[in-house]
């Protein structure tokens, strides 16, 4: 099985001090993967987690603030996570889930605000009652967003690259400012980066012993070396080539002439659909790699034992 074959599922981030495995059980078998945080200043930060891409958010409102073992669930702490998801500019639709009893629990109509809420929902959620409404309504805001569209589109990529760092490249795309941006050379660099990390993490890409400020062009000589093509397509090879030259030459960390000289054609328009062609590129290496039966041990020893054997030619 390849992870194409994987079930797309809708990434929520928890934050409740006091998580219920009957709740992640019952969230899994409706298509949602939930993440816990247990505490609001942990489920704030890991919403910037720029190697991570959430779809909503689900809030305790009796929650705790810090991760201090001294502290206790209240109530300040659901005001403290909705302010900060705006400070943080941290777009995504978010639901308050929340049981018991506890002080000041009948205010919670005054401290949600219901008119920031876009997305069709309760106000609040009551526990356990109100589980399979909750689940509802959160694919129901899901399916609204354009993000949302995009990773559904591009499942597989994202199974491979979970990166906010794609999703706003594959976002802007579709503006009309997109052909005219000179950073997107810098920001598919780096993004080439992080495919190579996969890759070498995953012993289908090995290192050159020597140091290069150009890693994509070291991928490309290495796949290059599959000359009968067995497992690395000739056009992934050249498409590899391409990013090296475009990615590193075009980058801001570039001083050179010909990295000047891309930048320029793209602020100016005469070279069009470069940034595009570059997206894509990058597209089809990322959906090559989840062709991998990456969940197939025996398979994927035959696999990395061919490339470890590339890696040891001259």
């Amino acid at each position: 099985m390849t992870m194409a074959g994987n079930e797309r599922k809708i990434k929520v981030l928890w934050i409740d001090d006091q998580p219920s495995d009957t709740f992640l059980d019952i969230a899994d078998n409706n298509g949602l993967d939930v993440e816990v945080r247990t505490t609001v200043q942990a489920g704030l930060n890991e919403l910037q987690n720029k190697n991570q891409i959430y779809e909503a958010i689900i809030l305790d409102a009796n929650c705790k603030i810090a991760d201090d073992n001294t502290e206790t669930p209240q109530l300040i702490a659901l005001a403290n996570a909705i302010v900060g998801i705006y400070a943080k500019r941290i777009d995504l639709p978010w639901f308050v889930y929340t049981g018991g009893t506890y002080e000041g629990k009948e205010a919670l109509e005054h401290i949600i605000p219901q008119n920031l809420q876009w997305w069709e929902s309760k106000q609040w959620y009551n526990k356990p009652d109100d589980i399979n409404i909750l689940f509802e309504d959160i694919k129901k805001a899901v399916e609204k967003r354009e993000e949302s569209k995009i990773i559904a589109q591009y499942s597989r990529a994202f199974n491979i690259l979970r990166s906010q760092d794609l999703l706003k490249l594959l976002k802007s795309m579709n503006t009309p400012e997109f052909e005219r941006d000179e950073e997107v050379p810098h920001t598919i660099r780096c993004l080439c980066e992080e495919l190579i990390d996969f890759l070498e993490k995953n012993s289908l890409f090995y290192r050159s012993k020597k140091e290069s400020s150009n890693l994509t062009a070291d991928c490309s000589r290495f796949f290059s070396k599959d000359r009968k093509k067995r497992y690395t397509p000739i056009y992934i090879q050249r498409l590899f080539h391409f990013l090296s030259e475009y990615a590193n030459a075009g980058s801001h960390e570039s001083t050179n002439d010909e990295g000047e000289a891309i930048r320029k054609d793209i602020k100016a328009g005469n070279a069009t659909f470069l940034n595009r062609t570059a997206t894509l590129a990058l597209m089809n290496i990322i959906l090559w790699c989840s062709n991998f039966p990456l969940e197939n041990q025996e398979k994927m020893k035959d696999i990395q034992m061919f490339y470890y054997n590339l890696s040891t030619q001259q």
